[in-house]
């Protein structure tokens, strides 16, 4: 096995050692980068990952490690587009509701699938569209019940005739 120095030799060979000594300090650049961010990862932000883990496990049964670097650079990436922590929540709701009753689907239940970029903004409008079905469903039912609470105007009529019949009847007899 080479040793570092003897690789740095070999790469200065092949590209020139300008070039060489800019790869190496971008490399080192980005380990060092990559580093704090994982080392000084704040502690809202770890609670918050902790919070959304939680969530999906309780929501879905299953036991996802809050530990697993993937899913806390997807968690990350998200909460950084601005998402909240409720969001990622109505997504586990609604990912959940469609999904557990399907056997095939239930195993894309896991953070990999819900929090990609190109998914989780479209998971979240259909918890949006559902809940405002929902409502719409609501309000129609309420409308119903009312509309068969409310006599219409005949049957006011009929009702009062009957009334005015029975109480002009008492009044004959009473007098």
């Amino acid at each position: 096995m080479k040793t570092l120095r003897e690789k740095h030799i070999e790469l200065c060979r092949l590209l020139g050692e300008d070039e060489a000594v800019r790869k190496l300090h971008g490399f080192y650049d980005r380990a060092i980068r990559k580093a704090k961010a994982e080392r000084e990862t704040p502690v809202s932000l770890q609670k918050a990952i902790l919070r959304i883990i939680e969530h999906l496990n309780m929501i879905t049964g299953f036991h996802y490690r809050t530990t697993n670097p993937e899913t806390r650079k997807l968690i990350r990436a998200r909460l950084a587009e601005k998402y909240t922590i409720e969001d990622f929540k109505k997504v586990h709701i609604e990912k959940a509701r469609q999904w557990l009753k399907k056997d095939d689907m239930r195993k894309y239940l896991r953070p990999s699938t819900l929090y990609r970029a190109s998914r989780f903004e479209g998971y979240l409008q259909e918890y949006y569209l559902y809940r405002a079905k929902l409502a719409e469903s609501k309000k129609k039912k309420e409308k119903e019940e009312k509309a068969y609470q409310k006599p219409d105007a005949d049957t006011v009529k009929q009702i009062r005739k009957i009334v005015e019949k029975t109480s002009r009847k008492l009044k004959m007899k009473k007098g």
